[in-house]
């Protein structure tokens, strides 16, 4: 019976510590994979990311599509060479609401600055869904999203250590 109410309870909340927490994240959820496939390339510029974000569509709105992701592939591609060279991308957020939203929050990291990347996913009955991504550099939108407070040393301590010499 305990073993029963236990199962139960994790399968309840479960959902609730997914954002955020690395334990309930899997390379293996869908979302995840296709953020990660798209990104391998994105981070380097290549418009093949956008077309595997985007996904197949019908032939009638192919031309629509190539437009659009020639602007984004574009303007993605100028940023990114201002940027140096590539040192990969790190998942530095998840959130859910509800049962029916995810957003996945990435790092780009480059040799003179980064591109923050946002994927969203909709859930309809038993499937997740891409439904769009937004890309910035923009600092203080990351710290606010996905930052984590750190503690630091007493200033005074800090300045004492820095007056001591070195033992040897």
């Amino acid at each position: 019976m305990r073993k029963s109410i236990l199962v139960a309870a994790v399968a309840v909340f479960g959902g609730f510590v997914y954002a955020g927490s690395e334990t309930l994240m899997h390379d293996d959820e869908p979302d995840v994979k296709l953020c990660e496939q798209a990104l391998e390339l994105l981070s380097k510029g290549e418009r093949s990311g956008f077309k595997l974000l985007l996904g197949q569509s019908s032939e009638e709105n192919d031309g629509q599509k190539s437009k659009f992701i020639d602007s984004q592939a574009g303007l993605l591609r100028g940023h990114i060479q201002s940027l140096g060279e590539q040192y990969g991308f790190e998942l530095v957020d998840a959130q859910e609401v509800g049962h029916c939203l995810r957003r996945y929050t990435y790092l780009c990291k480059y040799d003179h600055g980064r591109i923050r990347w946002r994927f969203t996913f909709y859930r309809r009955a038993d499937d997740w869904r891409f439904e769009g991504y937004h890309f910035d550099a923009d600092d203080n939108a990351l710290f606010a999203e996905a930052g984590h407070a750190l503690t630091l040393p007493d200033r005074q301590e800090a300045i004492a250590g820095q007056r001591r010499a070195p033992q040897r």
